[in-house]
């Protein structure tokens, strides 16, 4: 089972390996990644998820005997009420909170035997890499605790039992209305409400490890000290809901396994506990329609990596193509050193700027031309020269090399613009020709949606396709890639013609055209990943 595969809905289910020498020393929590698989493993059929049952044999740290017993947690994924899933999953921020970050404190808490709230701020602390946070705690908690300078506390908010002073506005507070936490240190409601508000209106995500008002008081205010706190009038509800928010942003941000979708207005959040962060591109999709790339947040630029398709859009926004087109059409004029553009046939060239004149092949002093205004007689094909020509041809070479890239993935980014007019068009015939009632069904003309979804796979994959190309390096794979994709080209270029007029089409023909040309589109997929 894949490291990203365990889920937890038991905090007692935990993998961990007995001391290998007998002598009660320090042992290793390493989970089986890649060892020999279990027995209900060897005999589960391919593509099962297999649970090892939970025994947790307690390990000394330190082999010291005194030492603490560390139950070992599986990874860092993070705990989940839902069951292990090979794709991706969308969440709402409410979600977020049930199903990946309450389980997950909640299991930390009860290995760490620590209150949720100082849980919570180790795990942020630490990215929420559970692993990484129990392995540390238990080789050496005071260090833990020193580098963190979080420690253990309940989450209990205390009421004050007689009059006390606040310690904040230092007034006389009668009973009840004034509260500590476990540290002990008392502030009136209004100093609490005004602390948090504080911390929520200028610390942002940061607000979640908001610690005790007392200056160096490592006691952190967990939720229960908001909700207790911003409860106690109507007008602080809205804080909650603040609170709440950053505590998402918060997870989202620092998890490597979460991403915010990118859409204007989206508030959905891409869960994906198995990405490999070594992966080219990772398309996901989410709720709202919108697909894009899981590891770089940009559009799904398959089969283009991420970093190919960074360097494109720079190349494609900056003015680096406009310094290669001037160094591949222009010369410098000797006299004033001013990029010149030769707008004729003639080779005798006058600078408009100061009025040098020059001969545009040699770019000596014309005057040493004599009366060949047509033709140079003294080229001197200098190292000087080799090296100015080499340069002008390289950048020329380079740029027309651009422009063929660039000009292709141009022409299907356009055609992508009018997928939503292929579609209605496509679903407009099909209601037209069921309508019609001429013994034809649903089944028998709502192929051509399918084929219509096909196109629209295809036009975006070449489009990107042409990205991919233009970074590919090695001959020998570009080769066979190019073939690839013109083969893919063709079909998509077919499936076209049979979307644009749909009437009157061989349903089998059809049908059989989009089967070879999703199948070269998976090809062309698998491919790219094997450059």
């Amino acid at each position: 089972m894949a490291e990203d595969d365990m889920y937890f809905d038991d905090p007692n289910d935990y993998g961990v390996e007995e001391d290998d020498d007998g002598d009660g020393g320090s042992g290793s929590y390493t989970p089986n990644r890649g060892g020999a698989p279990s027995s209900a493993a060897a005999a589960a059929p391919p593509g099962t998820v297999v649970s090892s049952a939970a025994t947790t044999t307690p390990v000394r740290s330190h082999g010291s005997p005194g030492a603490a017993f560390m139950p070992r947690l599986a990874s860092d994924t993070f705990v989940s009420n839902q069951p292990a899933q090979a794709r991706e999953r969308v969440f709402s921020p409410d979600d977020v909170i049930s199903q990946l970050i309450d389980p997950t404190v909640t299991q930390v808490s009860q290995v760490l035997n620590w209150s949720r709230s100082s849980t919570l701020a180790l795990l942020r602390h630490y990215k929420w890499k559970r692993e990484t946070l129990t392995e540390n705690y238990f080789a050496d908690p005071d260090q833990v605790i020193r580098k963190t300078k979080i420690r253990n506390s309940t989450e209990d908010v205390n009421w004050t039992t007689a009059e006390n002073e606040c310690l904040m506005c230092f007034d006389d507070v009668p009973a009840k209305q004034a509260a500590h936490l476990s540290c002990g240190h008392v502030f009136c409601t209004d100093c609490w409400n005004g602390h948090l508000r504080y911390a929520l209106d200028n610390n942002a995500a940061n607000s979640v490890s908001t610690r005790c008002p007392m200056k160096g008081c490592p006691v952190v205010c967990g939720e229960l000290t908001f909700q207790t706190m911003l409860s106690l009038r109507p007008a602080d509800a809205k804080y909650l809901s603040k609170y709440r928010s950053f505590l998402v942003s918060s997870f989202v941000s620092d998890s490597e396994c979460c991403a915010y979708c990118p859409a204007p207005g989206c508030t959905f959040i891409i869960y994906y506990p198995g990405v490999s962060r070594r992966a080219l591109c990772q398309p996901v999709s989410c709720r709202c329609g919108k697909r894009f790339c899981f590891l770089c947040n940009g559009p799904d630029h398959a089969p283009a990596s991420c970093t190919n398709w960074k360097q494109w859009l720079l190349k494609e926004q900056s003015e680096s193509e406009t310094a290669n087109w001037v160094m591949a059409n222009t010369k410098l004029c000797a006299g004033c050193g001013k990029a010149t553009e030769k707008n004729g046939g003639c080779n005798h060239m006058t600078c408009s700027q100061c009025k040098y004149e020059w001969c545009w092949v040699c770019e000596g002093e014309w005057s040493k031309h004599g009366s060949s205004y047509y033709k140079c007689n003294f080229f001197d094909s200098t190292k000087e020269d080799k090296s100015k020509t080499s340069a002008r041809d390289s950048a020329r070479t380079e740029l027309e090399r651009y422009l063929f890239y660039y000009s292709r993935y141009r022409n299907h980014e356009q055609s992508q613009k009018l997928d939503g007019v292929v579609m209605a068009k496509v679903r407009r015939h099909i209601r037209e020709e069921v309508a019609r009632c001429n013994g034809r069904t649903m089944v028998d003309v709502d192929f051509i949606e399918r084929t219509a979804s096909v196109l629209i796979e295809c036009r975006h994959m070449l489009m990107y396709s042409y990205v991919y190309a233009f970074y590919l390096t090695d001959m020998r794979a570009k080769a066979l890639f190019e073939y690839n994709q013109s083969q893919l080209e063709y079909f998509t270029e077919m499936l076209s013609g049979y979307v644009e007029k749909p009437a009157a089409l061989d349903r089998q023909e059809v049908v059989n055209r989009t089967a070879i040309a999703d199948s070269m589109l998976t090809k062309l997929k698998e491919g790219c990943l094997q450059f």
